[in-house]
């Protein structure tokens, strides 16, 4: 003959101990947070590339910039009126002469 059957348990065993429905609320919480969180690192870890529009707006804007730059380049070239050949004047009179240029101009 066999051996005789085992006896039935006559509690309930719980691995993490009993949940209540708070616990079970906090839980879904939980798991939902861990939900939103993994979706963004998705996002964040899976690299897209830009559209191809954003570096033609920026060639364009970078080139109207260079092109405004060459013009304030060639203006202050055309009008800076420094000549430096001056022989008997430093670089400091120079400047001082210029700051008093502009200070005149500014009070008209």
């Amino acid at each position: 003959m066999g051996l005789p059957p085992l006896p039935t348990p006559r509690y309930r065993r719980y691995l993490n101990g009993h949940q209540s429905n708070l616990d079970r609320a906090i839980s879904q919480e939980v798991l939902a947070e861990r939900r939103r969180i993994d979706r963004k690192m998705d996002d964040l870890l899976a690299y897209r590339l830009p559209d191809p529009m954003i570096y033609d707006s920026l060639k364009s804007s970078l080139r109207k910039v260079h092109d405004k730059m060459d013009i304030h380049r060639s203006l202050l070239d055309r009008y800076s009126a420094i000549d430096m050949h001056d022989g008997g004047l430093t670089v400091e009179d120079r400047i001082n002469a210029k700051c008093r240029e502009v200070s005149d101009r500014m009070a008209r």
